[in-house]
């Protein structure tokens, strides 16, 4: 016997929906499902602002020009709806792990905002910074020391290596900028990686290129820059300076030093010709205020409130429920 739903849509078996109302449009099968649920229509929701920035990606390792890692992902908006009773997950992630000697940086994790009657919201993981003897393939092409592609991009090495593109999942806004390229020759300079709010800064003859700076975030009751890139390791001269808001700095006779946590920073690339470690990335952060309290959240956000707003900073995974 098939079953009939409204709107004379026949089926032998039951269709369990997806939730559509992202488009702001339901099918009947969805509807059907949410009456039998008792969840139709919609209740009432709240209008939140959120920040979403991701894990940043690891500085590229030594014995060979290691670039630094881009920043983590950063995507902002407002007036995200967000159903009350229902619970919506947030994502946080994982700065990209310590480099070893000799390798090119891996990409940081992705953040993300999912559940209800949403579009998941996604931040991109910052892309790894380069070591010259590794081929990697970007948006640019393929080639010994090329930055790899995320969020914000990594860092290219010397000599030559192009930086990574920023902003892998395509956003509009951007939610990153791109690495800096590597200088062709002289004393081996590195380029910086990308951050959430400038471009990585290229190598020279004389020195390493800077992390690109960050972001201040819309969501949290102080300002604060998040999202700085990792700077350059060099040969003959200084590591460079990580970009303001978490960026690990280069390497400076050793390795890099790591992006900050719960920044989405990227991390410093490794001094050249010495077998040491590229710069760890920060993990990245979820930041939403909201003109109410949430009934609950699960994974121990920091919570305060401040004229008439209430914050919510999720430095590990977890949920929220108004």
């Amino acid at each position: 016997m098939s079953n009939r739903y409204q709107g004379n849509i026949v089926s032998a078996t039951l269709v369990t929906p997806s939730v559509s109302a992202a488009s702001g449009v339901w099918t009947v099968q969805e509807a059907k499902r949410f009456q039998e649920d008792g969840t139709w229509p919609l209740p009432g929701g709240v209008d939140v602002d959120y920040d979403v920035i991701a894990g940043g990606g690891a500085g590229g390792g030594g014995t060979y020009h290691g670039a630094g890692g881009g920043a983590g992902g950063f995507r902002s908006g407002a007036s995200l709806t967000l159903f009350s009773g229902f619970a919506y997950t947030i994502t946080v992630g994982a700065g990209a792990g310590t480099t070893s000697a000799g390798a090119a940086g891996a990409n940081g994790s992705d953040s993300s905002i999912s559940g209800t009657g949403i579009t998941t919201i996604t931040a991109s993981g910052g892309g790894g910074g380069s070591n010259y003897s590794v081929s990697v393939t970007n948006s640019t092409g393929t080639g010994d020391g090329y930055g790899r592609d995320g969020g914000s991009g990594g860092g290219g090495g010397r000599p030559g290596g192009v930086g990574g593109s920023g902003n892998a999942g395509s956003y509009s806004p951007s939610e990153g900028n791109d690495g800096g390229d590597g200088v062709s020759s002289g004393s081996y300079g590195t380029g910086g990686g990308g951050g959430a709010g400038a471009a990585g800064q290229d190598g020279t003859t004389s020195a390493a290129g800077a992390g690109g700076a960050g972001k201040t975030t819309t969501a949290k009751a102080s300002n604060t820059t998040l999202g700085g890139g990792g700077g350059g390791g060099a040969y003959t001269t200084s590591g460079a300076a990580g970009g303001a808001g978490g960026g690990g700095a280069g390497g400076s006779g050793g390795a890099g030093t790591a992006g900050t946590a719960n920044t989405g920073g990227g991390g410093g690339g490794a001094e050249s010709h010495t077998s040491s470690t590229g710069g760890a990335g920060g993990s990245g952060i979820v930041l939403i205020k909201a003109p109410q309290a949430a009934t609950s959240t699960t994974g121990s956000p920091t919570t305060s409130s401040s004229g008439g707003y209430y914050y919510y900073e999720f430095t590990g995974s977890g949920s929220i429920t108004f």
